[in-house]
């Protein structure tokens, strides 16, 4: 991952997103596809909200990045069954965080907040991990309030060294 020495503008502290996301986004896309959910995902809308969204990495477009996270947003059953088995758990789980990544990625951070909001009403208390065993939660509300959070509560969150730095320094540069 390249490193940024300093998030000066918004466009930049979405490339900081867009290269943290990534990571979780191949790896949830990865589990979902071999994952059967039966009613409570559309697989195949997740395909095509998957293949969306590459595009507009591809053509770094805000506007389809935008249009993708609604689309995959929609692959989930609304209202969700009022029980899941672990395994749809899981590939909802996924599902919203693709989501919640994608509208990261698209500089759409309020509607990132929104869906974040929505994966800890459905499921207060759980997580899920990126490949280097760093929070999917504490990632998110590192890159979303980062540069509100105190030093005792960034110190608290499970997220990588690279960002726990990039947000210290961001910190660093705003008050200073």
């Amino acid at each position: 991952m390249k490193k940024i020495a300093l998030v000066k503008s918004k466009s930049q502290h979405v490339k900081l997103v867009a290269g943290v996301a990534m990571a979780l986004a191949l790896s949830a896309c990865s589990s979902t596809e071999s994952t059967h959910t039966g009613q409570v995902i559309d697989t195949a809308c997740v395909d095509r909200a998957s293949n969306m969204a590459a595009h507009a990495e591809t053509s770094r477009s805000a506007a389809q990045m935008r249009s993708s996270a609604n689309a995959i947003q929609h692959c989930i059953a609304n209202p969700l069954p009022p029980s899941l088995n672990d395994e749809d758990t899981q590939a909802v789980m996924q599902v919203m965080a693709i989501s919640a990544l994608t509208y990261m990625k698209a500089g759409e951070l309020d509607a990132a907040a929104a869906q974040m909001q929505r994966f800890e009403t459905h499921f207060p208390g759980q997580d899920l991990y990126l490949p280097d065993y760093t929070s999917f939660r504490d990632t998110v509300t590192a890159l979303i309030g980062g540069s509100h959070l105190s030093t005792q509560e960034l110190a608290s969150l499970n997220i990588s060294r690279e960002l726990r730095r990039e947000i210290e320094r961001q910190q660093y540069w705003l008050t200073h």
